[in-house]
């Protein structure tokens, strides 16, 4: 018999030392992704095996997972479960334990036997896929410790879309670690318009990974491999033959040797057709081991064989060693398993068997399954996606259905919601055609309709999951269960509000509220309430919130239901503050942060941070908030997530230190946020940092791609919060190009945007906008020969207005409440610009304005109002005390790098003819610094001379480690230094830092 396989592989140099290149990257702590492409049979698996046992030898741990070809795609990370199963069985459990960290627990999910032994489930769904995302990097950080790993995932194009996000996560975030992914796809395979090409094309634009593609072989190499499988040089002619007939794709040419002889000159065609040719020499046993083996899928263990083939034990064994000397199918010795030489073999024999066939072999594969999950060689979620795949393909509809409802649980117990999606759509196909579909899924058609719907929630399907919720509130209402009726309802309320209907979500929540007001007390009550709460705050309903968190408070802690009461307090407190009680609001989500952190769960314990540094923001107490946002970057270490939550607190550390004049700082903090995964829209609040600082300093066109991109996500979400800054950035962006009349347009919109809130202090900031273009706007017109009687007349009006509303809004929290610290600036601003229209302004009013801004520690708008100082005491003809004011005014401006502000300041200085020289000097530096060293880097210097990595140093400083590198390498340079310890005792001896 003609040996089937090479004893080497022919050709692939250039793949070879591609790979070779991408994995001594890795090695030296820069890791690396390759995607290899090629049509079904060209020698993906030989390229990427022959290089696993090259980076075996050169000291690398190779970890390797292939996607399976079965219930297309229904098997949530099947190749990482593989993985794992490897992992555990080279170092044990207790080592993979270790190297996972804390993140065990997680991994417990895909691989149960990673578990404790009385474990029988996994922990409790309080995690993330985030968190699954970070367990899996930390052990991969770990694992290439002491040496460089090698991941493999085969056959991409099976691939769940949880494994495909996996890919993308790592890809994305590996930085440091000695990790080189290596992924495989058949090309013939690639759908148009399906997930794998929109996520490779997305690989290859981060510039993160490299891909390439195998080609056939040519004639030359051809006969290699022809020669290499004889073991002598081919007789004449032949390897021309078989190039010929196989275009040279290798494993065709395998086979064309295999099927005849080497001399036959007339050889089959299809690939079908010359497989099906070597299986039809076969036994009749032979041929029904291969038919389960086709059936059960591409791995099939010895067990599950003798369990579906209906033979005796010597009987099966004969037959599988016919199949095995025969090369159809190969021994996998590690995993002591069966499987086809390639999944090409597999198709083949499937596709040949009788549908009455398929169905018995279906059957008792499922069978067997059941009886003896251990049969399986997937385990967890994928285990039970096989099952439901089995079940259907048996026809047995009822016990599909169950399985598939299982399936679902389980895939959403690792969050792969896509695959959870599948299963509730096969579950609900079925259930008409299950005899009692309702005994057979274990639930409820209305809970069936929910929970398919939540799955389509998570996956971005909103309009899908709205029409879900639409059907199973009928169903519901037909049955009269109101707490049913009502927890639809609050689902209906959410997803709308996230489809960006706000209105038609207030709607569905009051509903909820009315359907459950007759219910006793109870815990979903609390959640609908505390639910509708937080939509009326978005909504800029702060009273109404408040109202409505009362209620859910009282019921939560009525009934003792802490996660609720949690909820209510979070919404109550930013409600509070909003409305000018910032104490009594602080206060709340303080108590709202403890309850999250007692009860654990992540989605609590975040926003709980990520509100009380926005209420301590909004109260004036920046340092504060800043620290809350540091602190709870560090929870989000404690709790697993270090790299991929937290980033919305990183979002909020980035408005504060705009608002403190820290912008290099903002700008860093916002690019770290942008590397970690945030819910929905928050890429919004970044959008707006970035275009804040870049108005600020005059990048113009920057701002305004930013502000484009931002735009869609506030039109989508309807939301003052959204809306607002997204004007007021619009409106300055018009005034510092000279366009008071599209600043006025850009306030009038935020103005109607916002006018349904109860904050005042997004008016105020707008009105304050208004009036400065106004007074830009009247200015201008005066400057003309004959002004416009009529113009003039009109900004009077508009100017009156706007000043009106701005009192209005400043007044909004109520009798006998104080404005918020902010509001109160602003509010001054107003008058200040409004003087400034009507030519009444005076030094001492803008001073006064400067005062307060920089009693709040914000400097800009300090800056802006001293250079209005300046303006008002050239008019009154106090030249002296404008040079003094403009020199202090520019100063700010230059430390912040505001051109704009600093280029107005200087024309207005010489054009009234006020000497305001250099700025004056700082005060001298407490330690000498003859190297240049920036503010920043005289930071990182400090923290570096304490023995801090980088990556200590980027959590410190709220910065990624690639940024700490750039400094500490800048650092290097300008102190001549060669190592991090020479620039430490250099600054040190210098007196640059001290001890």
């Amino acid at each position: 018999m003609t040996r089937l396989s090479a004893d080497r592989m022919v050709g692939r140099a250039t793949e070879l030392e591609l790979l070779r290149d991408a994995f001594g990257q890795a090695a030296g702590g820069s890791p690396q992704a390759v995607v290899v492409g090629g049509e079904a049979g060209v020698g993906k698996s030989r390229l990427v095996s022959d290089f696993a046992a090259r980076a075996t030898s050169d000291g690398a741990r190779v970890l390797m997972g292939g996607c399976l070809d079965l219930s297309a795609g229904d098997m949530p990370y099947a190749p990482l479960a593989e993985v794992l199963r490897g992992l555990m069985r080279d170092l044990g459990v207790a080592a993979v334990r270790e190297l996972a960290g804390r993140g065990w627990p997680e991994l417990g999910r895909l691989v149960p036997s990673l578990l404790d032994e009385d474990q029988t489930e996994p922990p409790a769904r309080d995690g993330s896929q985030a968190r699954l995302f970070e367990a899996i990097l930390r052990l991969l950080d770990r694992l290439s410790a002491p040496s460089p790993v090698l991941l493999v995932v085969e056959n991409l194009q099976w691939a769940d879309r949880s494994t495909l996000d996996l890919l993308v996560f790592l890809v994305r975030t590996l930085t440091r670690e000695r990790v080189l992914v290596v992924c495989t796809y058949r090309t013939t395979d690639l759908r148009p318009g399906g997930p794998l090409r929109a996520v490779l094309a997305g690989l290859e634009l981060s510039g993160r990974c490299r891909r390439c593609e195998l080609g056939r072989l040519d004639l030359p190499e051809l006969r290699e491999l022809v020669a290499a499988i004889l073991g002598t040089a081919p007789p004449a002619g032949l390897a021309e033959r078989v190039h010929a007939r196989s275009d040279g794709n290798p494993f065709f040419a395998e086979e064309l040797l295999a099927a005849r002889e080497p001399d036959d000159g007339d050889v089959p065609l299809a690939v079908r057709d010359i497989v099906l040719a070597r299986v039809e020499a076969l036994g009749d046993a032979a041929r029904e081991v291969l038919g389960a083996a086709a059936t059960a899928g591409r791995q099939v263990g010895h067990p599950l064989i003798a369990a579906v083939c209906d033979m005796g034990e010597r009987e099966l064994l004969h037959a599988l060693r016919e199949c095995v000397g025969r090369q159809v199918l190969v021994v996998n010795p590690v995993e002591q398993t069966y499987a086809f030489r390639h999944s090409l073999a597999r198709d083949a024999v499937y596709a040949e068997l009788l549908p009455g066939e398929r169905i018995l072999l279906h059957r008792a594969i499922a069978t067997a399954l059941a009886e003896r999950p251990s049969l399986s060689r997937v385990d967890g979620p994928s285990a039970a996606a096989e099952l439901a795949h089995h079940w259907e393909q048996a026809g047995d509809l009822p016990r599909a259905l169950g399985a598939s409802v299982r399936a679902a649980e389980a895939a959403i117990s690792v969050f792969a919601y896509v695959e959870a999606g599948r299963q509730y759509d096969r579950a609900l196909r079925l259930w008409e055609d299950a005899g009692d579909p309702e005994q057979a899924a274990g639930l409820p058609y209305a809970d069936l309709l929910a929970r398919a719907a939540d799955a389509c929630r998570w996956t971005g399907r909103l309009a899908e999951a709205v029409t879900l919720v639409d059907q199973a509130l009928v169903h519901a209402e037909a049955e009269g269960d109101a707490v049913r009726i009502g927890a639809l309802l609050e689902r209906r309320g959410r997803y709308l509000w996230e489809l960006g209907d706000g209105d038609a979500s207030l709607r569905a929540y009051d509903r909820a509220c009315e359907v459950l007001a007759a219910e006793p007390p109870s815990a979903r009550l609390a959640w609908v309430l505390a639910g509708h709460a937080t939509a009326l705050m978005q909504a800029g309903r702060y009273r109404a919130a408040i109202a409505r968190s009362e209620q859910a408070l009282r019921t939560a802690r009525q009934v003792g239901a802490r996660a609720e009461e949690g909820r209510a307090l979070n919404t109550m407190g930013v409600a509070l503050t909003l409305t000018g009680a910032p104490d009594a609001g602080i206060s709340a989500v303080r108590e709202a942060a403890r309850i999250a952190d007692d009860t654990g769960a992540l989605e609590d314990v975040f926003r709980a941070y990520a509100n009380l540094a926005f209420v301590l923001e909004t109260a004036g107490r920046l340092e504060e908030a800043l620290e809350v946002a540091q602190r709870g970057v560090g929870r989000s270490r404690d709790l697993g997530l270090e790299l991929t939550g937290g980033g919305v607190l990183l979002a909020n550390a980035a408005s504060v230190l705009v608002l403190l004049g820290r912008w290099d700082e903002a700008e860093e903090v916002a690019d770290a946020a942008r590397g970690r995964d945030m819910p929905p829209g928050y890429g919004f609040y970044l959008d707006i940092v970035h275009a804040e600082i870049e108005i600020g300093r005059g990048r113009l066109s920057q701002a305004e791609r930013r502000l484009e991109t931002a735009g869609s996500v506030a039109t989508r979400l309807d939301e003052p919060q959204f809306a607002a800054p997204l004007h007021m950035l619009r409106a300055e962006l018009a005034l510092w190009r000279g366009r008071p009349g599209q600043a006025r347009t850009a306030v009038g919109a935020g103005l109607a945007a916002t006018a349904r809130g109860d904050h005042g202090g997004f008016a105020l900031r707008l009105c304050a906008l208004g009036l400065r273009a106004c007074a830009d706007e009247m200015r201008r017109l005066c400057s003309l020969p004959r002004p416009d009687p009529v113009s003039l007349a009109e900004l009077t009006t508009s100017a009156a207005d706007l000043l009106r509303r701005a009192e209005e809004a400043a007044t909004q929290p109520g009798d006998g409440v104080a404005p918020l610290p902010d509001m109160a600036a602003t509010l001054a601003l107003c008058r200040a610009e409004h003087d400034r229209l009507s030519g009444r302004q005076t030094a001492g009013t803008w001073a006064a304005v400067a005062a307060s801004w920089s009693g709040l520690r914000r400097p800009y708008p300090a800056a802006y109002a001293l250079w209005r100082q300046g303006e008002a005491a050239i008019e009154k003809g106090e030249r002296q005390a404008a040079g003094g004011t403009f020199r202090e005014a520019g100063r700010i401006a230059a430390r912040l790098g505001a051109e704009p502000l600093s280029r107005e300041i200087t024309a207005m200085a010489r054009a009234a003819r006020v000497d305001i020289g250099s700025p004056p000097d700082p005060p001298p530096a407490p330690e000498p610094d003859p190297f240049g060293l920036t503010p920043r880097e005289r930071e990182v210097l400090l923290l570096l001379g304490q023995g801090w990595t980088n990556r200590q140093i980027a959590r410190r400083l709220f910065i990624t480690e690639k940024t700490a590198s750039v400094h500490v390498s800048n650092i290097l340079t300008k102190l001549g230094a060669s190592s991090r310890g020479e620039a430490a005792v250099t600054a040190r001896r210098l007196g640059i830092i001290t001890t």
